[in-house]
C-alpha cells in the first residue's frame, strides 16, 4: 500500500461516473424504495421477503467493500439531499450537540429499530412501511433546514455508526459526487474517508474516542444475540432484551479486556478486529439463510459453496483488518508523533 495514496481529499477519488449518472441512480433508488413501500403495502409477504431476506442481507457487505458506492446510491440520503439538489434547503447550521451526541443518537436509533425486528418489523408489513416512511420523510425534512448532511447522514442516520466501524479501508474507493464540501459536520466521511475515522480516535475529546469504541465493542455480540435468541413470543420481549444486554456485555467486556492488555497503543486495530468479528457473526448465520433462498438441498456441493462464501468473506476481513492496520500505523506517524 503507497502512503501517498493513504488519506486522500475526495477530489482526488476516482468517480466511476459522471454527476448526472449519479443523479439518475439516485432517482432509481427513490423509485425503487417507494416501489417496495407500494409491494409491502399490497403485497406483504412478498415485500418482507424482499426486503429482510434479499436485499438486507446484502447491506453489510456492501458497506464493507465500498462505503462510497452506498453513500452516493442510498435512497434516504438522496431524499436529505434533495432540497438541496433542488435549491430550497435553507441550509442552517445544525445545533452543536449533535455534531459530538449525533453518533450516539444513530447508535441508538439502530439497536431499537434491529431488535425490534425480532417481534414487529420482520413479520409486520405496515409496521415496516411506517418505519421506511419515518426514515424517508425524517431525511428530506432535515435536509430541508439543516445544511449539507448535517441534519441526517453524518449525525442521525442509523447505518452511520456502521458506516464509520466499516468505510474507512474500502476495497473501492469513490469520490462523494454530491455537491462541494461546504464544512457542514465535523471529521465528515465524505471528505476524507480514510482519515476521518482516525481523526475521531485520535481526537483532543475522548468521547468521540469512547463511544466509537464502546459501539464497536458491543457488535459482535449483539449480532451474535439477534441470532441465538428466541423470538417473542417464544419468550416474553423484557426477557428478550436482557438476553440481548447480556450478549452486548460480554463483547463489551472483552474488547476493554483486550483493550487494557494488549491494544493500548492501536486503539483502531481493536476497533476493526471487533468490526470484522461482527461481520463473520452477521455472514456465520446469513450465508447459509440465503443460500436456501435459491436452493433446499443438503448436499455436499451446497454445504462446500457455504462454506467457501464463508471463507471467502473472512478472507476479505482479514485483507481489510491488515488494510486499517497500516493506515493507523501511518497516521500516527505523520499526525500524532508530530503532536
Amino acid at each position: 500500500m503507497n502512503e501517498n495514496e493513504l488519506f486522500l481529499n475526495y477530489k482526488k477519488l476516482p468517480t466511476i461516473f459522471s454527476e448526472k449518472v449519479w443523479n439518475i441512480i439516485r432517482i432509481f433508488s427513490i423509485l425503487v424504495l417507494i416501489s417496495l413501500i407500494l409491494l409491502l403495502y399490497f403485497q406483504n409477504k412478498t415485500g418482507l421477503f424482499l426486503f429482510w431476506r434479499l436485499i438486507i442481507p446484502i447491506v453489510p457487505l456492501f458497506l464493507f467493500l465500498s462505503t462510497g458506492i452506498w453513500r452516493n446510491i442510498c435512497a434516504v440520503a438522496a431524499l436529505n439531499q434533495l432540497p438541496r439538489n433542488l435549491g430550497f434547503a435553507k441550509g442552517d447550521k445544525i445545533w452543536n450537540w449533535s455534531k459530538k451526541y449525533g453518533f450516539i443518537v444513530a447508535c441508538t436509533l439502530l439497536l431499537v429499530f434491529v431488535t425490534a425486528r425480532k417481534f414487529l418489523f420482520n413479520t409486520n408489513a405496515n409496521a415496516l412501511i411506517i418505519l421506511l416512511l419515518f426514515l424517508g420523510i425524517s431525511s428530506f425534512i432535515m435536509g430541508i433546514f439543516y445544511k449539507g448532511k448535517s441534519g441526517w447522514c453524518n449525525t442521525f442516520c442509523p447505518v452511520m455508526p456502521v458506516e464509520r466501524l466499516y468505510g474507512h479501508s474500502p476495497f473501492f474507493n469513490v469520490r462523494n459526487c454530491y455537491m462541494d464540501c461546504i464544512g457542514c459536520t465535523k471529521n465528515c466521511f465524505d471528505v476524507c474517508p480514510d482519515i476521518a475515522f482516525l481523526k475521531d480516535l485520535y481526537d483532543k475529546d475522548p468521547f468521540f474516542y469512547n463511544s466509537r469504541k464502546f459501539f464497536a465493542g458491543l457488535f459482535p455480540g449483539f449480532i451474535a444475540g439477534f441470532y441465538l435468541i428466541p423470538d417473542p413470543p417464544q419468550i416474553p420481549i423484557h426477557i428478550m432484551y436482557l438476553y440481548f444486554a447480556l450478549y452486548s456485555s460480554v463483547s463489551l467486556i472483552s474488547m476493554y479486556l483486550l483493550g487494557f492488555t494488549f491494544f493500548k497503543r492501536k486503539a483502531g486495530l481493536l476497533i476493526s478486529i471487533f468490526g470484522i468479528l461482527a461481520l463473520n457473526t452477521f455472514y456465520w448465520f446469513n450465508v447459509p439463510i440465503y443460500v436456501e433462498i435459491f436452493t433446499s438441498s443438503k448436499s455436499i456441493l451446497i454445504i462446500a459453496l457455504i462454506w467457501l462464501i464463508k471463507l471467502l468473506i473472512f478472507t476479505l476481513t482479514i485483507i481489510w483488518l491488515k488494510k486499517s492496520y497500516i493506515k493507523e500505523s501511518v497516521y500516527q506517524k505523520k499526525y500524532i508523533k508530530k503532536k
